[in-house]
């Protein structure tokens, strides 16, 4: 009678233990282990924006080399305002920043930056949302594109560069050119 007891004890400790350690292990599972790829990707993200009233835009990527100014991974945006298009420039050598530009440019900017946007047909990369796990920051790639209509682009990579670099190219000078302009570049604002 006692071993049929202490079974039945046994038994009721191992169902009671039995379902935490697997909810242990589950929770060991889903932490964010290095090198461990997560895609979140919708396929079904369009790939046609029929807008073509910009209102943000946000990317951000590195180069292959050091640009003139001293950066390899480069943040650009642009945010559209009643009188003018509010913009933003970083460029990063590793962590610390060397250049950082914040600035006013013409709304006008924001319809030529929505051709490069077309030209460049950044809205095939649409729906795209890969994490690798453990990578540094300013890695890879980012993409933000909202619209007046609701439209948006988002396309996040941190494993690999993804814009053809004629795109890079024409993404660089183009927010280079609207700093010049506004008389920043070339007066050497650089870091913080």
């Amino acid at each position: 009678m006692k071993r049929k007891i202490l079974a039945l004890a046994v038994g009721v400790l191992l169902v009671l233990v039995f379902p935490s350690s697997c909810a242990d292990k589950e929770a060991i599972k889903k932490e964010a282990m290095p090198g461990g790829i997560k895609d979140w990707s919708r396929t079904d993200a369009p790939k046609f924006i029929e807008s073509k009233d910009l209102e943000r835009f946000e990317c951000e990527f590195g180069f292959q080399e050091r640009q003139e100014e001293g950066y390899f991974y480069a943040i650009f945006e642009m945010v559209g305002g009643d009188q003018a298009a509010q913009c933003r420039m970083v460029g990063f050598d590793g962590s610390r920043p060397v250049l950082k530009l914040d600035f006013e440019a013409p709304s006008a900017a924001l319809g030529d930056l929505q051709t490069l946007v077309d030209q460049h047909d950044l809205a095939k990369h649409n729906g795209l949302d890969r994490v690798a796990n453990g990578l540094p920051e300013r890695t890879g790639f980012r993409l933000l594109v909202e619209y007046a209509s609701g439209e948006h682009i988002y396309a996040y990579d941190n494993t690999r560069p993804i814009l053809d670099y004629r795109a890079e190219i024409a993404l660089h000078e183009f927010f280079r050119g609207l700093a010049r302009e506004a008389g920043l570049l070339d007066a050497g604002q650089e870091g913080d």
